[in-house]
């Protein structure tokens, strides 16, 4: 009986012991090491057995176990798993990988050229020909210069690529002035001597033939409207609704021309030697002969034409312009300057010799141009009329026999080698444009004006050159 005592006391304090340590978590893998309510058997902060999307066992700012795409290594606001600069699994257009200056996956511009236009979505847009800059998004060349419409400032003159200025304000295109072409002629039934242009009509002193009246208001087509047999016709001047023809041994002729079609004789003078050319300024009329000199006559009456003034001298007298109170005129032996503030009076106030004599004369700013047949065109300074010097000349290869200017050209005709432009921007140093040899057999005189060159040639009659592009 006390055995039995014995061993159920035993079993009652194992039993006890037991119980106790299956509570309490003796055998280390139950326990709560942290008193935190949860078992932790190794005391690493997490539940045994707990699969928890928290715990971050190696203190690395990520879960353990959590591919969540969203660690920033780099802290700068942008999830960033291999520290490359680029967000995780975000497709960047703006990432330039290989540092070439051009967006990753972005197909760059082939432009052999450099205009900016060629191939691939970097470019301006697609090039017709990616070997010249002066093409590309327009092929039309119709002067076939190289350079497309849109790149041309006159896609019909191959003379005008990138400047159609007119420089000079002259009403002629710069460039053009490289191309000279004629484009309409008229043959006259006489010699044509002279020629003056204005109000869309071109004056001829036709020799024996008299005053021819042309239409040039279509200079493609000039057309005769009317003429006047003056017996003889050697110049040409028209003003006030007058032409003032220089006819030989019939002295001057005074022609109202107010109906270009049907021209009258109002007034003449003659007895005033060989009249070759004549020049209007205000109420007088100069006269140019061949042996008699300078004569002037009063035009205040067009019907009464006076004698008022002249030097006589026995050369001849071929050319004159008139301008600042003196006269200027070409003669056989080169150029004469007469003063004429006393037109009752003219005074010869100095002169250029010239080997083979002067044919033509033109004044503008200071210089007189003259052209000087073998010696082709020279430049002479009047700024000092008393003494005129020679600043330079150009040899026209031929035989010079008149010259206009307008602007910063002169417009020299030769009887040998056609129709010379000269630039005289610097007088000191003309300098060559172009020549269009229209060969002349016979002395032209020449006038300039709206972009063309009217030319009367002796055996040709009247031709007209274009000086702008058309």
């Amino acid at each position: 009986m006390k055995n039995m005592k014995f061993i159920l006391l035993f079993v009652f304090i194992v039993g006890a012991f037991w119980g106790i340590n299956f509570y309490y978590g003796c055998g280390g893998d139950d326990s709560d090491s942290d008193v935190d309510g949860d078992v932790d058997s190794d005391v690493d902060g997490d539940v045994d057995g707990d699969v928890d999307s928290d715990v971050d066992s190696d203190v690395d700012g990520d879960v353990d176990g959590d591919v969540d795409g969203d660690v920033d290594s780099d802290v700068d606001g942008d999830v960033d798993s291999d520290v490359d600069g680029d967000v995780d699994g975000d497709v960047d257009s703006d990432v330039d990988s290989d540092v070439d200056g051009d967006v990753d996956g972005d197909v760059a511009c082939i432009d052999n050229d450099g205009d900016g236009y060629g191939q691939g979505e970097g470019c301006l847009g697609p090039d017709v020909d990616d070997n010249n800059p002066n093409c590309d998004i327009d092929p039309t060349d119709n002067d076939r210069d190289g350079y497309c419409a849109n790149h041309d400032c006159n896609d019909n003159a191959s003379v005008c690529t990138i400047d159609c200025s007119d420089s000079d304000n002259d009403g002629i295109v710069d460039c053009c002035l490289k191309s000279p072409r004629e484009i309409g002629r008229y043959n006259t039934p006489g010699s044509a001597n002279d020629v003056y242009v204005t109000g869309g009509y071109a004056y001829i002193a036709d020799g024996r033939s008299g005053l021819q009246i042309i239409s040039v208001q279509n200079p493609m087509n000039p057309t005769l409207v009317s003429s006047y047999d003056t017996g003889n016709a050697l110049g040409v001047y028209v003003a006030g609704g007058y032409a003032y023809i220089a006819s030989g041994a019939y002295g001057l002729q005074i022609i109202s021309i107010q109906t270009p079609t049907n021209p009258i004789l109002i007034g003449n003078i003659d007895g005033i030697g060989f009249a070759s050319k004549v020049y209007i300024d205000g109420n007088y009329a100069y006269v140019t002969t061949w042996g008699r000199g300078l004569q002037i006559i009063s035009i205040q009456d067009p019907n009464n034409p006076t004698l008022i003034g002249n030097y006589d001298d026995n050369c001849g007298y071929h050319d004159i312009y008139v301008t600042g109170g003196y006269a200027y005129i070409a003669a056989s032996d080169g150029l004469k300057i007469f003063s004429i503030q006393n037109p009752s009076d003219p005074i010869l106030v100095g002169s250029f010799e010239s080997p083979d004599g002067a044919f033509g004369v033109h004044v503008t700013g200071g210089y007189a141009y003259i052209a000087a047949g073998y010696n082709g065109f020279q430049v002479i300074s009047i700024q000092n009329p008393t003494n005129p010097i020679l600043v330079s000349n150009f040899d026209t290869n031929g035989y010079a026999t008149d010259i206009y200017v307008s602007g910063w050209y002169a417009y020299i005709t030769d009887s040998h080698t056609g129709l010379h432009i000269v630039s005289i921007q610097d007088p000191t140093n003309p300098t060559f444009i172009s020549n269009y040899d229209i060969k002349l057999n016979s002395a032209g005189e020449i006038y300039v004006t709206d972009g063309y060159a009217y030319i009367a040639d002796m055996n040709n009659g009247l031709r007209i050159i274009s000086l702008n592009c058309e």
